[in-house]
């Protein structure tokens, strides 16, 4: 599956916090054992 975890709001912008936030969310959906992450 492709993630896309845009952030909203006004605060800093913060790359970790999103790549952690679409991780966690990716396994919600399904029992993954392989991620790539880019930007």
């Amino acid at each position: 599956g492709v993630f896309v975890c845009p952030q909203d709001g006004d605060e800093t912008f913060n790359r970790a916090k999103l790549l952690n936030v679409g991780y966690v969310e990716a396994l919600k959906e399904d029992d993954y054992d392989c991620f790539v992450f880019s930007d």
